[in-house]
């Protein structure tokens, strides 16, 4: 939806643009363009925080659906810090927004998580350490390391 939005918004600017340049030539007042530039200037950091969103959600989701033994923990860090790191680069966009603080904070609570990850991951994991995390995480795994999912 934003994509169309945005693109319609280029082609209105360019018919804007197309009648100030001939209000100029038969010398009649000028319309402004301040109000078009001002909600692409506002529309441009909402459209990335959407797109960031959308993508980062995505391959969390897929990350989730990966066998335990496929996972490479160290690449799925860097992806999502990378997506928090864009997140926070983003200019005009407001952090107290419900969308930034709830995809930064699922990003950082899965961030957070990945170390154990790494832990369940390890060839040296015995059924007694699988006890263990599941008495820990109060819940029944009937899996191992070959079925496990984040």
């Amino acid at each position: 939806m934003l994509n169309a939005v945005a693109l319609e918004l280029r082609e209105l600017k360019v018919d804007v643009e197309q009648v100030v340049k001939e209000q100029q030539l038969f010398g009649l007042k000028e319309l402004s363009l301040d109000p078009m530039n001002k909600c692409q200037t506002e529309l441009t950091p909402l459209k990335q925080l959407w797109d960031i969103a959308a993508i980062a959600l995505t391959q969390m989701q897929n990350w989730r659906r990966t066998i335990l033994a496929d996972l490479d923990i160290d690449t799925i860090s860097t992806m999502a810090q990378g997506f928090v790191d864009q997140v926070e680069a983003l200019v005009g966009i407001d952090p107290s927004w419900p969308v930034v603080d709830e995809l930064t904070q699922s990003l950082t609570k899965f961030l957070k998580s990945l170390p154990m990850v790494e832990q369940l991951r390890s060839s040296s994991l015995r059924n007694r350490h699988w006890k263990v995390h599941i008495f820990l995480a109060r819940t029944f795994l009937a899996c191992n390391f070959f079925c496990f999912r984040i």
